[in-house]
């Protein structure tokens, strides 16, 4: 699981992404519709995550983020 890949996609530094204190454990199967047999996944923004990134991404804690599973693979 690439999450440099995930941090780019999302608009962040790999630093930030640490940060927020995602892991790979955070990440869940989104099981809903697949498009073009593609896994798409979402994790909740942690209860850490910082301020600065808070507003950076206008995000709330709980907040729910989608991104497609091909992000993890790059």
């Amino acid at each position: 699981m690439n999450l440099d890949a995930l941090a780019q996609y999302l608009d962040l530094t790999a630093q930030e992404l640490r940060e927020t204190g995602i892991s790979q454990n955070d990440i869940h199967e989104d099981p809903g519709d697949k498009v073009d047999l593609i896994n798409n996944y979402y994790f909740n923004v942690p209860d850490k995550t910082p301020q600065h990134i808070l507003g950076k991404k206008n995000w709330s804690i709980g907040e729910r983020i989608d991104f497609p599973g091909e992000i993890l693979d790059l």
